[in-house]
């Protein structure tokens, strides 16, 4: 079973992801700091898989579910991270 805080931590990060999305489709949104918003909170829900992901007892499977998760949102990072260099937001 993962630990209550370690969950509690992946809530409040995709919560901050969940919210920086919309914001990013808003018509008054700053392109400047859309990435750099993206990225950042992409990165907290990455760190959140990954300290779920060393939970003593868990199933390989879970472990690898955990890390699979993980790796998505760390490439979405980059992405939003290359994005926001472009338009100017400057380097991460």
């Amino acid at each position: 079973m993962i630990p209550l805080d370690a969950q509690r931590a992946w809530e409040s990060a995709y919560r901050l992801y969940a919210e920086a999305s919309e914001t990013a489709r808003g018509a008054d949104v700053d392109p400047l700091h859309v990435g750099q918003m993206i990225a950042s909170t992409s990165w907290e829900v990455a760190e959140s898989w990954r300290a779920m992901a060393t939970t003593a007892g868990l199933p390989w499977c879970v472990v690898a579910a955990l890390h699979a998760a993980a790796a998505a949102f760390e490439d979405q990072a980059h992405e939003w991270s290359r994005v926001d260099r472009y338009r100017g937001g400057g380097p991460r």
